[in-house]
């Protein structure tokens, strides 16, 4: 909706008790000025628009410096600019757009389009509020609509301003098996700024950043969230001005050159989701899971119940045989699992990680007879069955690399650079694609495959296409093309996000998969730290989540089966071990909670998450509360030897105040006699609790002291449910 005169033009969108409201001065780039909760309808834009406008002070330029949402150069911005380029040979590097035309305005989206005749640019800037979740997505296109190429080297999704209040910032760094780690510091002057230069989203630069008020924390405090939309190079820009105005910047990372604009064509960004909370890091939890759910996920119907997975990868990695594999199958069956998922191993003449990438034909050693005589064993058990590709990758010992060589992503004349002795296909190649398609489709159409888990193990450097031209941009791109035409072939097959882990995830990727693989990492003790920071942005039923081998095979670390069972049934649950040496207490412990998981999925991917930490980080818990506030469940994860010496009331979330819940221990077996020796309130063992809503979230409630690395798991049910 548009309202205001020549000098002050203003726009509103609504939703979801939210209320963003944009403001063009002189018809320049419009600026976000507000973004919050809802105003009232009959609020004075213009004057609400004058009334945030800076004076202007000594020594400064004669005009207000707006902070828009592509701030300029040419307008003398000071500070990182929202687009830089030039055109013949370094001129035209300096913009000044005008407003030319408002392409749509409605109470949920606006598009605007400036032009820059000097120059000979259009710009076109997309913002929509999404009226359930009230997350907002932002988007830019850069036309060149003159006679010489422009050159782009940066265009922002968009520069959105970070209201004063907010002190804090979160990000989140890491590395393999080590993903997802928190970053909490205070706002200075100058710039913060996250740069990805791997070709993925990436294990140590995920997209993600957040805005706090001071001493924000779960479920209290003001909020502002922003994640890319994107699986390649980024850039994030968080910027204090001398004047105090903040702000956050994010876009594609462009190599020089990379991206060159002819006459009539066109650049467009990723797209920037911002979304922002009164409630603390819940709220934006809510808002984001109930948007990835409702608009970006496209789950075939089989999967919707996210079948318990068994993976054999950590069982045999690449001693593949029919006989081994059949009996893996039966004790997954028997254990609770319904998805068969065969990892690498059997394609080519793949004995280890040295060869065969990119020669996706069924290995006939170890597959006399094909994948048919495995797969009918797996399905005749009820399973359905699941392969594992890595289509971006090539090894040099491989028949593809022998007879294209030409085919690698790769700058001439420059050194190699292998990774897990692969290198990359060149996605953007036409024969390239065509390849991967025909044999992937092949291997899809000739099998009864339900699932792909798609890796992809190595980080993309010196990204040159066959003329030498930088193409990380293009490359993601070709990747989503590939997909997008595998999922039209194929709708039925599900597809996993696998990138040596956590190395893609986000929510462009997530329009071509359903589940992502967090880590490689299937300790679940650093799991459960993971899988809390992940929450803020993921739904549990994306997070893939396995019980691992007794010993974990990358850090070492022996974990009880209850500990494990427990951290992946919070998630999207699955084995990777070799089930076939359980003893019979573990098989019978991963048999409980793969019927908790059954049990409890369709309530747990649905439900409202919440996650409580004490100051220390030694207790972990998440809460789990079901959209009618009649149900919750509460995981407590002990990480580490307590820091007291007995445990504080934890206060609940998300219950309804005048609602009575009677809370249970659903794994009350888990309770060590040693550690408690005195259950002076509640003995948990024998008996439950009944509190009012109110008492549960204002009170709290004393749980049994833990030893680290142990879970304990609470039921509340709401008293007319029992």
């Amino acid at each position: 909706m548009e309202t205001g005169e020549a000098g002050a033009r203003c726009w509103r969108l609504d939703g979801a008790g939210q209320t963003m409201v944009f403001a063009a001065y002189e018809d320049r780039v419009p600026a976000l000025i507000y973004m919050g909760e809802a105003l009232p309808l009959y609020e004075n834009l213009e004057a609400l628009a004058a009334s945030l406008r800076p004076p202007v002070g000594q020594v400064m330029l004669d005009e207000p410096l707006d902070l828009t949402l592509t701030p300029e150069a040419g307008r003398a911005t000071p500070g990182h600019p929202g687009i830089r380029g030039d055109s013949h040979q370094g001129q035209n590097w300096h913009t000044q757009f005008r407003l030319t035309s408002v392409l749509t305005s409605t109470s949920q989206a606006v598009e605007f389009e400036l032009s820059d005749s000097t120059v000979g640019l259009t710009l076109n800037i997309h913002v929509t509020l999404d009226p359930e979740t009230g997350v907002a997505a932002f988007r830019q296109k850069l036309t060149n609509s003159g006679g010489r190429p422009y050159a782009v080297d940066w265009l922002n999704a968009a520069c959105v301003p970070v209201p004063q209040h907010l002190v804090q910032h979160l990000s989140f760094e890491g590395r393999w098996c080590n993903e997802f780690r928190e970053q909490r510091a205070d706002w200075q002057k100058g710039i913060y700024a996250r740069e990805c230069r791997l070709g993925r989203t990436s294990h140590e630069h995920f997209p993600g950043f957040v805005a706090l008020s001071a001493n924000a924390n779960d479920l209290e405090g003001q909020a502002l969230a922003f994640h890319l939309g994107w699986s390649g190079n980024y850039r994030m820009v968080a910027q204090e001005l001398p004047d105090g105005r903040r702000s956050v910047q994010y876009g594609a990372l462009l190599e020089m050159g990379e991206v060159m604009l002819s006459s009539g064509e066109s650049y467009e960004t990723p797209v920037l989701y911002v979304a922002q909370s009164s409630q603390g890091l819940s709220g934006i939890r809510q808002r984001f899971h109930a948007f990835l759910r409702s608009q970006i996920l496209q789950v075939p119907e089989w999967y919707k119940s996210r079948p318990v997975h068994y993976n054999c990868w950590e069982a045999v990695y690449f001693d593949h045989s029919v006989e081994k594999l059949s009996a893996l199958a039966e004790k997954a069956a028997d254990a609770g699992a319904e998805l068969f998922v065969l990892d690498d191993g059997w394609f080519g003449k793949r004995d280890d990680d040295t060869s065969s990438l990119g020669d996706w034909f069924v290995d006939e050693n170890k597959y006399p007879q094909g994948l048919t005589p495995l797969i009918n064993h797996v399905k005749s058990r009820g399973l359905r069955f699941g392969i594992w590709f890595e289509p971006e990758m090539i090894n040099e010992d491989s028949e593809l690399y022998r007879a294209h060589p030409d085919w690698i992503l790769h700058a001439e004349g420059r050194d190699r650079m292998l990774g897990r002795n692969q290198l990359v296909l060149d996605l953007t190649r036409s024969e390239v694609q065509e390849y991967l398609f025909e044999r992937i489709h092949e291997i899809l159409s000739n099998n009864a495959i339900d699932y792909i888990k798609w890796d992809m193990n190595r980080s993309i450097v010196l990204p040159a296409d066959q003329f030498g031209r930088p193409a990380s941009n293009a490359y993601v791109q070709a990747l989503y093309s590939l997909l997008g035409r595998l999922r039209k072939a194929h709708p039925n097959v599900v597809i996993e996000s696998c990138s040596s882990g956590g190395g893609r995830i986000d929510y462009e990727i997530l329009k071509y998969t359903q589940r992502v693989w967090l880590s490689d990492s299937n300790d679940a003790r650093e799991r459960w730290r993971m899988q809390a920071a992940a929450s803020l942005f993921l739904p549990p039923e994306v997070i893939g989540s396995h019980v691992g081998p007794d010993e974990c095979h990358t850090s070492g670390r022996r974990l009880s089966m209850n500990y494990r069972g427990a951290v992946a049934a919070s998630c999207h649950m699955g084995y990777e071990a070799d089930l076939t040496v359980l003893g019979e207490k573990d098989l019978s412990e991963l048999k409980g909670w793969s019927a908790f998981y059954k049990k409890h999925r369709k309530f747990m991917h649905e439900a409202h998450i919440y996650v409580h930490t004490t100051s220390t980080q030694d207790v972990i818990a998440m809460q789990m509360v079901s959209r009618d506030r009649d149900q919750f469940l509460l995981f407590v994860g002990q990480q580490s030897v307590p820091a007291s010496s007995s445990t504080s009331a934890l206060r609940l979330a998300g219950l309804a105040e005048e609602q009575t819940y009677t809370v249970s221990a659903l794994n009350a077996e888990g309770i060590s006699a040693t550690a408690n020796r005195v259950l002076a309130g509640v003995d948990w063992r024998e008996h439950s609790l009944t509190l009012s809503g109110a008492s549960l979230m204002r009170a709290g409630v004393a749980l049994p002291i833990q030893f680290p690395e142990t879970m304990l798991v609470f039921e509340g049910r709401a008293e007319r449910d029992r």
